[in-house]
């Protein structure tokens, strides 16, 4: 009998994560279904500044990091491929939302043919290679290659995922030309992500981990692949990123190849969280959810618990943060926090999907650790575009919706790994407060988080202290003290 129930588990828990029982529903969809989403303004804005895409007269990148081959990496060479893999990923962002917006209101889809011309020229031109690869196929040594990166966490998702929404806009009634260009763009994206994931197996191989944040982005891109080409190997194996990262987190919820980044270790958590949400949001579209299996989901949970712990208290890390593996400096206690507002989105991003408005209600008043506001000027809290800095501007202490509300555009602020954050804003109607409404209207005073000498005061009249009175004082300092 105990075999017999043994055998049941086994297979239940197979039967809800085995890889073997997703297919893929809706072939040519990555994020976005165009005819059923709901698309407004929001999501207009896209095609405005930063929606030109930059030259792709050369192969990019240019250069290749000290791997054996002799060939020097300069520092202004990186500076410059990641910028222009940084405009290339906006621009594709940008226009896929205003492509979006286009199609849905019946205008000139101006938008959709920009992603469509400039993918269908890389395709043509065999444009944007791997280091060291002037041709495929490659029968070449592969070797890791840190800079290589540059291409999948940047572009990798959202070069699939702006094509998609460009050819549902496009050829919305023909089936056959969409088959005929997706065709011709796997081949061209498939060669190089499969050098990719060469890359790493032979890295994982050398007893590198599976579990960090280089291969969720890396699986991000063969999912989005996958899903646009009907490719069902690529799919599947995807998918297992999701349970190899979740599986890896220590029992407080810290992911181990994260925690340890040094002044980046917040920053580097929420990146693979954002990963890993990612992925819940495909295959939501694709109609599943990743955090129906009770095991994977408390594991996510203990990983949002950990990171927003560590947000409201920076100590919650450093005791992982203070081996600076691979770290930007060697003061850890002094986490970078230029990127805290897309690290908060991404938490706005955990409420939506869970759907789950007292979360995203909880959020509105979530604490942040001082220290965001009190590290070195670069580190300091940044805004949308050229907003740098913003502390001078945030009023103390510094709570999630005070941020938010020093933020011109806060509402347009990217999460890693990109996803145009309208698709997701106006599909639960709670959420839609987050754009029509200031978030600092949207609490109360009694709603509004209580300071310790607040609190300490509340507790000292509860206790029957006459307030303003030399006792309530005495026990309110006492309080304080505790």
């Amino acid at each position: 009998m105990i075999k017999i129930l043994v055998l049941i588990f086994i297979l239940s828990t197979q039967s809800v994560f085995g890889t073997e029982d997703y297919e893929i529903n809706k072939r040519g969809i990555v994020m976005l279904d165009l005819k059923n989403a709901i698309i407004t303004k929001l999501c207009k804005r896209g095609g405005g500044q930063g929606s030109d895409f930059p030259s792709i007269k050369m192969n990019l990148p240019s250069y290749k990091s000290d791997n054996g081959t002799g060939i020097e990496i300069h520092p202004e060479d990186v500076n410059k491929e990641q910028k222009w893999y940084w405009k290339t990923s906006k621009a594709l962002s940008r226009n896929a939302s205003t492509c979006a917006y286009q199609f849905r209101n019946n205008k000139p889809l101006k938008s959709c043919d920009k992603i469509y011309n400039w993918i269908d020229k890389v395709i043509i031109n065999d444009k944007i290679k791997p280091h060291g690869v002037k041709s495929f196929p490659y029968y070449g040594n592969i070797k890791y290659d840190g800079s290589s990166f540059n291409f999948f966490y940047f572009i990798g998702m959202e070069i699939s995922n702006s094509y998609s929404i460009a050819l549902q806009a496009l050829f919305p009634n023909n089936e056959d030309l969409k088959l005929e260009k997706i065709k011709q763009y796997d081949m061209w994206l498939g060669k190089r992500l499969d050098y990719y994931n060469e890359m790493y197996n032979l890295q994982v191989k050398q007893g590198k981990s599976r579990a960090q944040n280089h291969l969720v982005a890396l699986e991000l891109a063969n999912m989005s692949l996958a899903l646009l080409a009907n490719d069902k190997r690529r799919f599947k194996k995807s998918i297992e990123q999701w349970k190899t990262t979740l599986d890896s987190i220590n029992p407080d919820g810290s992911f181990p190849e994260e925690a340890i980044r040094g002044d980046w270790a917040i920053n580097y958590t929420s990146k693979t969280i954002t990963g890993l949400l990612r992925m819940v949001r495909i295959m939501k579209v694709q109609g599943y959810d990743l955090l129906s299996n009770d095991t994977y989901y408390k594991k996510y949970k203990k990983s949002i618990k950990f990171l927003t712990k560590s947000i409201s208290n920076n100590d919650n890390i450093f005791k992982y943060a203070k081996k600076n593996y691979r770290a930007y400096s060697k003061n850890y206690k002094e986490q970078d926090s230029s990127a805290l507002p897309k690290t908060l989105r991404l938490l706005v991003l955990n409420a939506f999907l869970q759907n789950n408005p007292n979360m995203y209600k909880n959020l509105l008043t979530l604490e942040i650790d001082k220290r965001a506001c009190t590290v070195e000027k670069r580190k300091k809290i940044r805004g949308f575009g050229n907003e740098k800095n913003l502390c001078d501007k945030i009023e103390k202490p510094l709570s999630y919706s005070k941020i938010m509300n020093s933020i011109k555009y806060h509402q347009y602020l990217q999460p890693t790994w990109s996803g145009q954050l309208c698709f997701y804003e106006f599909e639960s109607k709670w959420e839609k407060n987050l754009i029509e409404l200031k978030t600092n209207k949207l609490i109360s005073s009694n709603q509004a988080p209580k300071t310790a000498l607040q609190k300490a005061k509340s507790t000292c009249t509860d206790l029957g202290f006459t307030p303003k009175t030399e006792k309530h004082g005495d026990c309110v300092m006492k309080m304080i003290d505790r």
